[in-house]
C-alpha cells in the first residue's frame, strides 16, 4: 500500500511539474515588446521601461506568438523628406516574417508609419506580411500607413489567417493588397490611394471598412 501511495505521489508530482512547465512556456510565448518614439534600439530593448525605437527592430526580437505594442508618434520616414536615414531614428519598410500581434497603444490617429515614397512607383511596400496568423492593428489599436510607392499593407502569397483591423491607409499607390487565404480585413479606412483594396486568394472576409 505504501509503495502504491508513493507511486501515485510520484505521478502527481510529475503531472504538476509538467503543468508548471507548460504554463511557463505559455507565458514565455506571450511576451510583450514595446516601441516608442523616444526609445532606443539595442539588444535588450523592448521593455516598458526601455522601449525600442523602430518597429522593424522590435519584430526581430520576439518569438512566434509574441506581441509588439507601438506607442504614439511617427515611424519610418520620421522627417518626411523621402529618405530613410541610417541610424536608430528612422526605419526601412516593415517586413513581418513570423506570427505576431502588432498593435498601437493609442490608435491610428496618433500612430503613423510613413514609407517616404521610397523607390520607383510600385516598388516598395510600407508593410509586407509574409507569415501566417499575424494580427496587424486591432479595435482602436491600428496604424496610419502612408506614402508607400507600392502598397500600404501587403499580405504575401502562401499566407493564411492574417487579420488587418482598424488601420488608416492613405496616400499610397495601393492601399491594401492581399494574397493567400482566409484573411480578415475589418474596420479599416482606405482613402486617397491610387487604388484601394486588391484582394486575391480565397476565403477573404472584408467587413466594416470605409
Amino acid at each position: 500500500d505504501m509503495g502504491r501511495h508513493l507511486d501515485r505521489v510520484g505521478v502527481m508530482t510529475s503531472l504538476v511539474g509538467g503543468l508548471v512547465l507548460a504554463a511557463m512556456a505559455g507565458s514565455a510565448a506571450a511576451a510583450t515588446l514595446h516601441v516608442a518614439n523616444y526609445g532606443e534600439d539595442g539588444p535588450a530593448c523592448g521593455t516598458a521601461a526601455s522601449p525600442g525605437r523602430t518597429i522593424g527592430q522590435a519584430v526581430t526580437h520576439p518569438v512566434p506568438g509574441d506581441e509588439v505594442v507601438v506607442g504614439p508618434g511617427r515611424y519610418g520616414d520620421v522627417n518626411a523628406d523621402g529618405v530613410i536615414a541610417p541610424g536608430a531614428s528612422e526605419e526601412k519598410p516593415l517586413v513581418v516574417s513570423k506570427p505576431l500581434v502588432i498593435r498601437s497603444s493609442h490608435g491610428a490617429g496618433m500612430t503613423v508609419l510613413d514609407a517616404g515614397n521610397l523607390g520607383e512607383p510600385g516598388s516598395t511596400h510600407a508593410v509586407s506580411i509574409d507569415a501566417s496568423s499575424v494580427t496587424f492593428g486591432g479595435a482602436r489599436q491600428g496604424f496610419t500607413v502612408t506614402r508607400a510607392s507600392g502598397t500600404g499593407i501587403r499580405l504575401g502569397p502562401g499566407t493564411t489567417g492574417i487579420r488587418i483591423e482598424d488601420n488608416v491607409l492613405t496616400a499610397n499607390r495601393v492601399g491594401l493588397e492581399t494574397d493567400g487565404d482566409a484573411h480578415v480585413l475589418v474596420g479599416n479606412v482606405v482613402t486617397k490611394n491610387d487604388r484601394g483594396i486588391l484582394g486575391y486568394g480565397t476565403g477573404l472576409e472584408v467587413r466594416g471598412n470605409l
